[in-house]
C-alpha cells in the first residue's frame, strides 16, 4: 500500500468520524424524539464501503492498469446496487423518519462520491505518470 492510499484512508476515517458526529448532533436538533440510532451508522456504512473501494481499485491497478477503469464500472454499479439493498431494507423494516434517513444518505452520498473520485483520478495520473516514466 503506497503512502497516498494510506493518507486516504486515514483521511476517509477521520470523515467518516466528523459526518458520523455531524449527524448526531443535527439530528438531536431537529429530530429529538425520533429513532435515529440507525441514521448514525450510515457514515460508518460509507467509510467502509469507501475503504474497501479504494484499496481493492488501487491493487488492481498495480496488477492490471490497462483494465481498470473496467474494475472501476463495476465497482461502481455494485455500490450503486448495495447502496439501493441498503435504503430499501431500512425504509422497509425500521421505523425511523423516512424524509431525514435519505437527507442523511443523499448527502453521505455526495460527499463519499466526490472524495473518492477525486481520489481516483489522484492516484490514477500519479501510476500513470510513474509507469510513463
Amino acid at each position: 500500500m503506497n503512502k497516498l492510499l494510506k493518507k486516504s484512508l486515514l483521511n476517509l476515517a477521520i470523515i467518516s468520524i466528523l459526518l458520523f458526529l455531524a449527524c448526531y448532533f443535527i439530528l438531536n436538533l431537529y429530530f429529538p424524539l425520533q429513532h435515529h440510532e440507525l441514521m448514525l451508522f450510515v457514515p460508518i456504512y460509507f467509510g467502509l464501503i469507501s475503504s474497501f473501494y479504494l484499496y481493492d481499485l488501487d491493487s488492481y491497478f498495480k496488477k492490471f492498469p490497462k483494465r481498470y477503469h473496467i474494475r472501476y464500472m463495476a465497482w461502481f454499479g455494485i455500490k450503486i446496487a448495495v447502496h439501493l439493498i441498503f435504503i430499501i431494507l431500512t425504509l422497509v423494516f425500521t421505523k425511523i423518519d423516512k424524509l431525514a434517513f435519505v437527507l442523511i444518505f443523499g448527502i453521505n452520498y455526495i460527499i463519499y462520491t466526490f472524495y473518492t473520485v477525486r481520489l481516483c483520478i489522484k492516484l490514477q495520473a500519479i501510476k500513470s505518470d510513474k509507469n510513463v516514466l
